[in-house]
């Protein structure tokens, strides 16, 4: 049995099937952005409580492949640039990693601490 529709009914029904596909493909977006497994990858904290001198942050983020590559995170230059002199107490050092999927990895470092100047 053959049904006639109108062409207003016909540019409705496509209207509600592409808003359909395109709400669907953003749940899935923000599901596979949403998540993810975080793990602490390593955390230090230092044994000096002085609290004398200048604070300072250090943060690090890179992203690596199929958990063949690890992005280098080397903070030492960016700590170099905020205390010269080398000499820090208090310091915390976090370093953690996103996972998706096993397939795209996000690493990140965070380090606080006291930059004291020379004596």
């Amino acid at each position: 049995m053959l049904t006639w529709t109108s062409p207003e009914d016909e540019r409705r029904a496509r209207r509600r099937r592409w808003l359909a596909t395109r709400l669907a493909y953003a749940l899935v977006a923000a599901a596979l952005l949403g998540t993810g497994c975080v793990s602490n990858v390593g955390y230090s904290v230092s044994s000096s409580t002085s609290i004398e001198g200048k604070a300072f942050e250090i943060d690090g983020r890179n992203v690596g492949f199929l958990m063949l590559t690890m992005p280098d995170l080397d903070a030492s230059e960016q700590l170099r640039a905020k205390c010269p002199t080398g000499r820090t107490s208090n310091v915390v050092t976090q370093a953690t990693m996103r996972n998706w999927f096993g397939l795209l990895q996000v690493y990140e470092v965070v380090i606080r601490g006291v930059c004291h100047t020379a004596t």
